[in-house]
């Protein structure tokens, strides 16, 4: 499939998350968008014990964070190697730093208590919920 298309998906899909959450009128200014997401990066288990991760596996993982700002422009804004055993949960408050940006991330970050810690510090964030979650409106 051309990139073309996910690009116009994920354009779409950012200019709802700003309509919807009303994240322009909450600031002064134009604020960038920060979108969290890791890959496993496989390794021969023979060449690379030190990142065993399953029986015959081993691995690193890529933590990245992608600051997508008007018009497309998007740049790498930090990334993190870790062991591929390290659950993505672990890096999100390495990577949840600026309270003047919002964050996207998937439910691999998923953790209820950090976030209410989270947005009593007055950082904002966009997530899917587990399919079980229990809340309240």
């Amino acid at each position: 499939m051309p990139t073309d298309v996910f690009q116009q998906v994920f354009l779409d899909l950012v200019a709802q998350i700003y309509q919807k959450t009303n994240f322009e009128q909450r600031r002064k200014t134009t604020t960038p968008l920060k979108i969290i997401d890791s890959s496993t990066l496989p390794l021969n288990l023979n060449y690379h014990k030190w990142a065993e991760f399953r029986k015959t596996k081993s691995g690193i993982k890529l933590h990245l964070r992608l600051v997508f700002l008007e018009k497309g422009c998007s740049y790498l804004d930090k990334a993190v190697l870790t062991n591929a055993k390290e659950h993505d949960r672990g890096q999100l408050e390495v990577l949840v730093d600026d309270k003047e940006c919002m964050y996207v991330f998937d439910r691999g970050h998923l953790d209820y208590e950090r976030f209410d810690r989270m947005t009593d510090d007055g950082y904002f964030f966009v997530s899917r919920l587990r399919k079980n979650a229990s809340h309240e409106c």
